[in-house]
């Protein structure tokens, strides 16, 4: 349970936050879209200003870098032949095919 500054209280599911609602009244899939890409940026950036954070995200992932704005727009279609152009696999080890989920 998190208590707001107001007298709201939110209640967490015990396996954490898994979600973040937008209460964007009448936004279009763009303004969607770089309201997202704003949030991860920032999130980033706030975990890089943090000598913790920065030092854990380099030993796990030594090649990580910023995503650059804007993101890349892609058709389902093409984001799979996107990845197995750039050889990612699945978890499991294998080509994406369409219907995977990404």
């Amino acid at each position: 349970m998190i208590r707001h500054g107001s007298t709201l209280t939110v209640y967490l599911p015990a396996f954490g936050i898994h979600h973040i609602e937008a209460e964007l009244d009448f936004v279009n899939f763009e303004t969607l879209v770089s309201h997202i890409e704003q949030l991860i940026c920032q999130v980033i950036d706030i975990a890089f200003g943090n000598s913790l954070a920065a030092e854990a995200i380099k030993k796990y992932n030594p090649n990580f870098q910023k995503p650059v704005r804007p993101f890349i727009r892609m058709r389902y279609s093409d984001a799979i032949d996107w990845l197995r152009a750039h050889d990612i696999k699945t978890d499991e080890g294998k080509d994406h095919v369409f219907g995977d989920d990404m």
